[in-house]
C-alpha cells in the first residue's frame, strides 16, 4: 500500500483528504455557484462531508486513488479539491475537480484533473477514466477538453442527464 508521502502529485498542489480539511470542505461544497453542479445545488450536512473524506481515504487503502485537496502555492490557502472515485453500476472511475470561485480560470482545474489521472494512470494501473459534467456547464467542459477526453456517451446520473467523457 502506497504511504501518504506516494499520494502527494507532482503538481505539488494536491493534498490527501483527511480530518483537517473537512470543515473547508463543507464549506466550499456548500457555496452557491460551486454546490451548482457538484451537489446539484443542494446544501449539503457536514456530516456528509465527513462521509466523503472517510469514503476517499477508504478508497485510498483498498484502491489506492481517492481525493485531495488542492494548495495554492505561493499562500499556502486551500482552493478547492480534485481526485478520482468509482461511480454507476459499473463501478468506473470518474476523476471530480473542484477549485473555489476566488481560483477559477487559474488553471487549477486541469492542472489537478491531469495529476490525479497520470496518478490514476501511473500508480493505480487504471486504463480508463470518465469526467462527467451537466450540460451547462461550460467551465468544466472545458477542463475536460483541454485534457483530451473524448465523449462518450450521455447518461441520467442520480436523476439528471449527464454528458460523459473518456479518457482511454
Amino acid at each position: 500500500m502506497a504511504e501518504l508521502n506516494d499520494r502527494i502529485l507532482t503538481t505539488t498542489r494536491l493534498i490527501p483528504f483527511a480530518d483537517q480539511y473537512v470543515d473547508y470542505l463543507h464549506q466550499l461544497w456548500s457555496a452557491t455557484k460551486v454546490r451548482l453542479y457538484l451537489w446539484d445545488d443542494r446544501v449539503i450536512s457536514r456530516q456528509q462531508a465527513v462521509d466523503v473524506v472517510y469514503g476517499s481515504l477508504h478508497s485510498f487503502a483498498t484502491e489506492q486513488f481517492g481525493f485531495w485537496v488542492l494548495e495554492e502555492i505561493a499562500s499556502g490557502e486551500l482552493a478547492g479539491f480534485a481526485g478520482l472515485r468509482r461511480f454507476g453500476e459499473d463501478h468506473e472511475i470518474d476523476v471530480l475537480y473542484g477549485p473555489g470561485p476566488a481560483f477559477w480560470r487559474k488553471g487549477y482545474a486541469t492542472e489537478a484533473a491531469r495529476a490525479v489521472l497520470d496518478f490514476g494512470f501511473q500508480v493505480c494501473g487504471q486504463n480508463k477514466f470518465f469526467a462527467g459534467t451537466d450540460q451547462p456547464n461550460q467551465a468544466s467542459t472545458r477542463v475536460i477538453e483541454r485534457l483530451g477526453m473524448s465523449f462518450d456517451s450521455e447518461r441520467i446520473i442520480d436523476g439528471l442527464p449527464a454528458l460523459l467523457r473518456a479518457f482511454r
